[in-house]
């Protein structure tokens, strides 16, 4: 896109409310003579809503480019070129959850499953009798297909007793036991999905889970399984990336009360037909070779295998799991949990820190001997910290930030960042969202009780059994701030307790406006290192967050996470509140960036929320980051690795092995407040600024807290995001 010059200068044409055009002239330094685009540029060959304006802006390649900020609705008239993400119509999950939830073009999480022994009418019955053949099912009548799609996946017996009620159901049930059709033919799997949704109506959904007899001489079994998301894309210009779904798989041999990891084969997973994709095995060490035991595959990336864009369909997909590689015996019956979470590649590449800021300070990286430049981050090299030499990585003497929370390297003061510190040069996979409150509740849904203890506020220790403070992560009688994961009032002295989102408080989960897609606040570090274990990532740096949102293009002066310095200050109205088409009434700009910060809303919207809008009409408006990412400006903060303290720097990338510690600790010693191999304290930084917080807080290079230590108390505006290497 950009002249491979020395240098470019462009002028970007605003108006102001006077209609006045207003010109500035970016700073101008070297380029290293490397074109980049947006991921969303004009040649990111995703569909445009129809009637929606298709304009332009080119960023010019400089490390950063110096624009005058104003934050009205009624800020300068120009436009990103991308596409329009979302649409307006309206869709529903296929039958099978365990509450019947619409969700529409722009929905983020859900969680579909069967819960064991959740209605007395639908027993669960165990996939493990070899007489059974899931794989090669007989021809099934109508009311039988009926039933299968029911006990796959369970809120298909709620839709169908509002709709033909519970008596007709048994009689369903009476005649396929009278037609003698096999257990396993009626698919009553332990099935947990995650539906991800949202920028671009991604709407994921897995569904026809079917598990293969086990092959008892080499100890493995086949999980097939249908997957497929809206709005997928690989480019191979621009930012020459991808999305994906990370696919793993939970087991049970005691009949729930616990939930483990299964290690996949690293070669004899299939994928099926449909789109032409490819599985990328997820080593538990990516750059270290397989081994079944100290190196298992974790999970895999399920992606496209060439360029192109649009709804991802995959039929007849197989996982291997090799359950012997687990220790799990051949006579021990299994139950099982299948999740997808979407995930966005950051590409491989040299990228910009710090954006020049020389007003509102507040720790911005930079070159230490001129902190007029961001500093160019071109290898996984170590990096000296501080000092005032060319070429060291410097934080403007610490100027802005908390006064009691400062890196521990200034301009008296030089630290070493190790090469093994993930620094963003290397490519990773980031979640697209942040967490959501369904994905929270899916996750404290597999711990035992003494685990779900610790990654809860209220106490629920073994021995309780009348809980008052029943939404569990504000340890409240009623939600507040929308966190509405929930237990009952009445709970098992000893037995693990059942979570779920309860916005509208009528004690039923997992309805339309239970607030499932809500971004996951009250997420203390040491809860959003457990998540990241318990699914095999791991959490992000300061350096892969700069580099997820910025990309390898110029930075611009206090921009944020959609590459520009503009962001409306307007009061967002809202509709729909807690559904899966949750979304924006009014105050919702289309030249300035959104965003939920002090300004506009007091509470976290759901994730991607900004895409929903008849009126979007870009990455701008959107508030997608230049790969993609969503929300890395505002909402809750994002919780970073610090380069300001001795705990962040000795942080490698480890990955999370997908198990927690018996009392629901993250279990790498080498991860940011470990004690005795536990995450247990609070040493994670804050980067991306979120609600009740003012705007510059927003901006990708703000660091006012990125090096802050507090308690693990949880707060209202703390949320999570994970990534992966690769």
């Amino acid at each position: 896109m950009y002249p491979n010059a020395p240098y470019i200068s462009a002028t970007v044409s605003r108006q102001n409310k006077a209609s006045k055009q207003m010109h500035a002239s970016p700073t101008v330094v070297p380029s290293v003579g490397v074109a980049h685009s947006s991921p969303f540029s004009s040649s990111f060959p995703t569909a445009v809503r129809p009637g929606a304006a298709s304009n332009s802006y080119s960023t010019p390649h400089a490390p950063y480019t110096q624009h005058t900020k104003r934050e009205s609705a009624t800020s300068p008239t120009f436009s990103y070129s991308m596409p329009v993400l979302g649409s307006s119509k309206s869709k529903s999950v296929a039958v099978g959850s365990v509450s019947s939830y619409n969700f529409d073009d722009h929905n983020a999480f859900g969680a579909n499953y069967i819960r064991k022994n959740s209605q007395s009418e639908m027993p669960m019955i165990d996939p493990d009798n070899p007489d059974d053949e899931l794989l090669n099912p007989l021809p099934l009548g109508n009311d039988v297909l009926v039933l299968s799609l029911l006990s796959m996946m369970y809120a298909g017996y709620l839709f169908l007793t509002k709709s033909f009620g519970r008596k007709y159901l048994k009689l369903l049930v009476a005649r396929a036991v009278r037609r003698k059709v096999p257990a396993k033919q009626l698919g009553m799997v332990a099935v947990l999905l995650i539906v991800s949704t949202g920028i671009g109506a991604n709407n994921l959904k897995i569904s026809n889970v079917a598990v293969a007899a086990k092959d008892t001489a080499v100890n493995y079994r086949d999980i097939r399984f249908d997957i497929q998301w809206e709005n997928s894309w690989r480019v191979t210009n621009g930012p020459s990336n991808y999305d994906a779904a990370w696919v793993f798989i939970k087991y049970s041999t005691d009949q729930g009360a616990t939930w483990k990891h299964a290690h996949l084969s690293n070669v004899a997973n299939a994928v099926g037909t449909g789109t032409v994709s490819q599985f990328v095995p997820g080593l538990l060490q990516p750059n270290v070779a397989y081994h079944s035991i100290t190196n298992p595959v974790l999970g895999v990336f399920l992606q496209r295998a060439g360029a192109g864009s649009g709804t991802f369909v995959n039929t007849g997909a197989k996982l291997r799991w090799n359950y012997g590689d687990n220790g799990v015996l051949d006579t021990e019956h299994v139950m099982f949990k299948v999740f997808a979470i979407e995930m966005v590649y950051v590409p491989q590449g040299a990228f910009y820190v710090g954006d020049g800021a020389q007003t509102e300070i507040a720790g911005q990286l930079s070159d230490a001997s001129n902190t007029k430049l961001p500093f160019y981050i071109s290898s996984e090299n170590a990096i000296v910290l501080g000092g005032v030499a060319a070429g060291n990585l410097g934080s403007n003497n610490r100027v802005g930030m908390s006064a009691e929370w400062v890196d521990d390297f200034h301009n008296s003061q030089t630290q070493n960042l190790p090469g093994a510190y993930p620094k963003g040069f290397n490519g990773f996979y980031s979640m697209k969202y942040e967490l959501s409150q369904q994905q929270y509740v899916d996750f404290l849904n597999t711990l035992t009780r003494t685990q779900q203890n610790t990654r809860t506020n209220t106490n629920l220790a073994v021995g309780v059994t009348s809980v008052s403070n029943r939404f569990v992560m504000s340890n409240t009688s009623s939600m507040s701030y929308r966190n509405a994961i929930r237990c009952d009032a009445s709970i098992s002295a000893d037995a693990a307790v059942r979570f779920y989102c309860d916005a509208n408080g009528n004690g039923v989960g997992g309805e339309e406006a239970d607030g499932l897609a809500v971004a996951c606040n009250y997420i203390n570090w040491s809860d959003g290192l457990a998540y990241a274990d318990w699914a095999g990532l791991r959490p992000m740096t300061e350096l892969e967050y700069e580099k997820a949102a910025r990309g390898p293009i110029a930075a611009i002066t206090d921009e944020f996470s959609w590459g520009t310095s503009y962001v409306s200050n307007v009061p967002f109205t809202v509709e729909n509140l807690g559904s899966s088409s949750e979304r924006i009434n009014s105050g919702y700009s289309t030249v300035a960036g959104n965003a939920v910060y002090a300004d506009t809303y007091s509470n976290p919207l759901r994730v991607g929320v900004f895409a929903a809008h008849a009126s979007n009409n870009g990455r701008v408006s959107s508030g997608a980051s230049f790969y993609g990412v969503m929300e890395l400006s505002g909402n809750l903060w994002e919780r970073t690795v610090m380069l300001g303290a001795g705990s962040g720097r000795a942080y490698t990338g480890v990955h999370g092995n997908g198990l927690v510690s018996v009392n629901g600790n993250a279990t790498q010693s080498s991860w940011p407040g470990s004690v005795n191999a536990e995450v247990q304290d609070e040493k994670g930084g804050f980067r991306g600024g979120a609600v009740e917080h003012v705007e510059e807080r927003m901006r990708v290079s703000d660091r006012y807290i990125a090096s802050f230590f507090s308690t693990t108390q949880r707060y209202q505006t703390r949320g999570f995001r994970a990534v992966r290497s690769y």
